[in-house]
């Protein structure tokens, strides 16, 4: 069995089953095909953690932004900060 990992998915196994038929036309011949079963699962945390969480928070921020008020200068750099986060 086949056990390896990589960041998005888990791969469980790679069974092989090797199969014989014998067609009516050719009963002499028989008809040989190999068949792969690739076994993966996928990381559910991988996207929680890497896609789901980073997005709720960059939103959380954002609104973070409207409650600055107008008159502070920090609300605009904060605002450019977000937005370099969120282009990275």
């Amino acid at each position: 069995m086949l056990v390896t990992s990589l960041a998005v998915f888990l791969f469980t196994g790679l069974p092989v089953e090797r199969n014989v038929v014998l067609y009516d036309c050719c009963p002499n011949n028989p008809y040989i095909d190999i068949t792969f079963n690739i076994n993966i699962r996928r990381r559910k945390l991988y996207y929680l953690v890497n896609i789901v969480l980073p997005c709720v928070m960059l939103a959380a921020l954002t609104l973070l932004t409207f409650t600055i008020p107008c008159e502070a200068g920090e609300k605009i750099s904060f605002g450019k900060l977000i937005h370099i986060a969120v282009m990275s």
